[in-house]
């Protein structure tokens, strides 16, 4: 999200259960944000891949990003997709996926979500794609 050299602040964790009242459920990915809200920072790949799905769902509106080495799959959603992706598209880590949107609810924020052989998985495991680093 945005620039490399920013360090964003995590506002959800992989596998944090969310007691929500109508949908209770453990969190599939990270939620990345700062402080402002980060509406309408610009959106990229982690990783080379091809464009899975573009999903237009109001607040639920994400990318899928598939991976050709060995990472499977990213999802990047509470987005505005880039009205030029198309499904099967190859992108790059330069390629505009789209930008966060603004949410109602929790606050706005970028949910990335990884997936690896049909599983999530936590993106801040060592070997795995994570979207900063930590510089403790």
């Amino acid at each position: 999200m945005g620039s490399g050299s920013v360090q964003w602040r995590l506002s959800g964790l992989f596998m944090e259960f969310r007691n929500t009242g109508s949908f209770d459920h453990f969190h599939d990915g990270i939620d990345i944000t700062d402080v402002p809200a980060p509406t309408g920072e610009l959106v990229f790949p982690v990783d080379n891949g091809t464009v899975e799905t573009i999903y237009y769902g109001g607040d639920n509106s994400y990318v899928s990003i598939t991976h050709s080495q060995g990472t499977g799959r990213t999802v990047y959603l509470h987005i505005d997709p880039n009205d030029n992706l198309t499904s099967g598209q190859p992108v790059s880590v330069g390629t505009l996926l789209g930008s966060v949107r603004d949410i109602a609810g929790p606050g706005d924020h970028l949910h990335f979500n990884e997936g690896f052989n049909y599983a999530e998985v936590n993106p801040l495991q060592s070997g795995h794609i994570a979207p900063f680093d930590d510089e403790r």
